[in-house]
């Protein structure tokens, strides 16, 4: 009986010790339900501080962007002053360094206990460096630092903001105002922009012996950095073999993703709508009218009386472009020309008894002809110095022949000087590599051949034929430049020497007012910068190998696999353009607003 009366109470004891256990169970838990609710509050705090942020960072890029674009489109804008227009809206922006907003600030939140604010005036900066004391500036950057803050939780973001006058087609490794149509196995490694449809088919179209031909290859790749401007997804058709494309939203929703990988190898968060009336276009006949008046840099001499003296003119771009630089001729702008080849008399041999007079006469013309033939080519060599090295805008009179014999190089002391070629320009040099270092206006067409190396803006009123050229860039330090070629006519690029394996290096951007197919069948290029035209571009490529027969071409097999080398029409995107020709790009009366990453400091 004394053991059960030791063990009484022990109940109570073992239903205080569950308590405790519970207790401290339910403490824990609800001290875990406290610090999981305030670290969901915290992120929710801080997702929205970042939110707000960005959207001080958007309000102020629109801001800008709207408050520019009505500065450019007024009659009396100079390009000259971009900057100082940037200056003056970036500076009256309201700032604060702690991100408290001002009653008139360009930001809002309803957002409780919330605050945003750009935290200081940015400084503008040209986006690059150029030492040319003609230029026209038309590129800068700057960037925003926004603060925001939520319950006191403080987030800063930076956005560097590019603004420029340039025309949109530059941005673009392939791209057409009107429908891009892409046949077969390019490779590109860029953005592409259709103004109207976007065409994908894997199926290449060529000639071959006067007969118009097609074969099965492969889909064109695109690396996954690239970006496709559309109008629409409806405006987006792919079409396998010889089935008609169709739209990639005609088989739901679910397909449209499939489809997008099969036609171009992306995923579909990599397709954006770009409207046609947000893409900044480029008037040729305008834009070679601007750079010809501001080249010369003459009293009276304006792009708008240009323009005036242009429209009353009548005939193709051409010759009225012609007209319009033989006036300037005769207006005192510097001209040059081939000298005229030097008469030489006729002399007749000497006998076998020459008389002293006989004698006399002889050395005497002959004396004379080698005077002229000296002048001749004491002018020539002068003139071929002179080009090679311009220290004034000159006007070439007459067809232009480069062949690297008469003339190996075309180059100016400054970006500012240009060469006007009143006729046509030939750049073929052989053998003998030609330089291409000046910016040039062209009235007539262009003609590339062989090997040039080049440092160029050129604007031709003619059309171009790049035909079995290679075209590399100068290279100055680390950088290598290029060539922007913008061709009111047609741009014709050709390999008369096809089915080879080596490649047509091409470094440049090319522009046509009209439409292009392209041709990596027999022939194979690669291009680094960009083609876009106004109408419609057609590619047609295929991957490996290919080998003239009779009446087709043979073709290796079809294969995706290493498509980057194997694409007989490679083109990668170049972005230092900008930097490099950015006195010479043509103007648009538009501004282009770049933003770049959000990053998180």
């Amino acid at each position: 009986m004394k053991r059960w009366r030791e063990e009484k109470g022990s109940a109570l004891v073992m239903v205080m010790f569950m308590m405790l256990i519970l207790t401290l169970l339910g403490v824990t838990i609800l001290s875990a339900t406290v610090a999981g609710s305030r670290r969901t509050l915290t992120r929710e705090n801080d997702i929205q501080s970042l939110q707000l942020t960005q959207k001080v960072l958007d309000e102020s890029v629109a801001y800008i962007s709207k408050q520019l674009n009505t500065k450019v489109e007024q009659p009396s804008f100079d390009a000259k002053n971009l900057k100082m227009e940037i200056e003056n809206i970036v500076n009256a922006l309201p700032v604060d360094p702690e991100g408290k907003p001002k009653a008139d600030g360009v930001q809002t939140s309803d957002l409780y206990a919330a605050s945003g604010s750009l935290t200081s005036h940015p400084k503008v900066e040209d986006d690059f460096p150029i030492d040319d004391p003609l230029k026209v500036g038309t590129a800068y950057k700057f960037k925003l630092t926004a603060v925001g803050t939520v319950n006191g939780v403080k987030r800063t973001l930076t956005q560097e903001v590019k603004v420029n006058m340039y025309p949109d087609f530059l941005q673009y490794a392939f791209g057409s105002e009107q429908n891009l149509i892409l046949n077969g196995a390019p490779y590109i490694n860029g953005n592409i922009y259709a103004g109207k449809d976007l065409i994908v088919t894997n199926r290449p179209k060529y000639v071959y012996k006067g007969s118009s031909l097609a074969t099965n290859s492969v889909f064109p790749q695109m690396e996954k950095t690239g970006q496709v401007f559309i109008q629409s997804l409806d405006q987006f058709a792919t079409g396998e073999n010889d089935t008609q494309p169709t739209p990639i939203t005609s088989e739901g929703d679910a397909a449209v993703g499939t489809r997008v990988k099969q036609a171009l190898n992306i995923d579909v968060s990599q397709i954006h709508i770009k409207n046609q009336q947000k893409f900044v276009q480029i008037n040729v006949e305008n834009s070679f009218l601007e750079k010809l008046a501001t080249s010369v840099n003459r009293t009276g001499v304006t792009p708008a009386s240009l323009q005036e003296k242009y429209q009353g003119l009548a005939g193709p771009a051409s010759s009225r472009a012609s007209a319009i630089v033989s006036d300037l001729e005769t207006d005192g702008v510097r001209t040059v020309k081939m000298p005229d080849e030097p008469k030489l008399e006729t002399i007749e041999p000497l006998g076998a008894n020459p008389t002293d007079v006989e004698i006399q006469s002889y050395n005497e013309a002959v004396e004379r002809n080698q005077k002229k033939v000296n002048k001749y080519n004491d002018e020539l060599n002068t003139l071929k110095t002179d080009l090679a090295s311009l220290k004034q805008t000159t006007i070439y009179k007459g067809d232009l022949l480069v062949d690297g014999q008469t003339f190996n190089s075309l180059a100016a002391s400054s970006k500012g000087y240009w060469l006007i070629v009143n006729g046509n320009l030939t750049v073929a040099g052989g053998s003998q590599p030609i330089t291409l270092a000046s910016n040039v206006l062209v009235t007539g067409d262009v003609r590339f051949k062989d090997h040039a190396s080049v440092d160029s803006t050129l604007l031709t009123m003619g059309r171009t034929t790049i035909e079995d050229a290679t075209i590399t860039g100068i290279q100055s330090g680390s950088d290598q430049k290029e060539i922007v070629l913008i061709s009111k006519g047609e741009v014709l690029l050709n390999r008369v020497d096809a089915f080879q394996d080596t490649v047509s290096s091409l470094r440049g951007f090319f522009y046509t007012d009209s439409t292009a197919t392209l041709y990596g069948v027999g022939s194979n290029f690669s291009l680094e910068g960009g083609f876009f035209a106004k109408g419609d571009l057609t590619v047609n490529a295929v991957v490996g190998r290919a080998t003239a027969g009779d009446t087709d071409i043979a073709f290796e097999p079809p294969s995706a696999v290493n498509q980057d080398t194997r694409s007989r029409f490679k083109v990668r995107y170049n972005d230092e353009v900008y930097a490099h020709q950015g006195s010479g790009l043509p103007q648009v009366q538009h501004i282009s607003i770049n933003a770049g990453k959000l990053q998180l400091d």
